[in-house]
């Protein structure tokens, strides 16, 4: 009986945990496409966020009042090389300094570091901020700026 109960509450637990990740990245999806369609009205965002990003013109094919989606592109599309071992954590926007401040998460440092290395071969300015351990995942931060 004493087992059938935790392992109910551990079923609990983990139900609980999934929807607020869910609503966690259902707000974090809404955040980065308010501040897309902020920064360059009239800009097109499909279902999939992720394959959007990546797929966005390069820098010499936009313009517009803000550098914020030829840098998110030039940003989006070196990530997306090292693949899916990556996740975006967070994303903001400086428009004073034009500078992209990203949280990237991964299960093991060398995909940071192999993320750190795409986004400087694309010829971006990258200043790395650190890293921590959340819940077994490391997690990146990264102020990144056009060169």
């Amino acid at each position: 009986m004493l087992t059938a109960l935790v392992g109910l509450a551990h079923v609990v637990i983990a139900a609980a945990d999934t929807l607020a990740l869910e609503r966690i990245a259902s707000n974090r999806d809404a955040s980065v496409r308010a501040l897309a369609a902020s920064s360059q009205p009239g800009l097109k965002i499909g279902d999939d966020l992720a394959a959007t990003l990546a797929d966005l013109p390069s820098e010499d094919e936009i313009s517009g009042p803000s550098p914020f989606i030829p840098l998110l592109s030039r940003t989006a599309k070196a990530v997306a090389q090292v693949g899916n071992v990556v996740t975006w954590r967070s994303i903001a926007f400086e428009k004073t300094g034009g500078a992209l401040t990203l949280e990237l998460e991964s299960g093991v440092p060398a995909d940071l570091e192999r993320a750190t290395q795409a986004l400087i071969g694309a010829g971006l300015n990258v200043q790395a901020q650190g890293s921590t351990t959340v819940q077994g995942r490391v997690v990146g931060r990264y102020v990144v700026r056009s060169s």
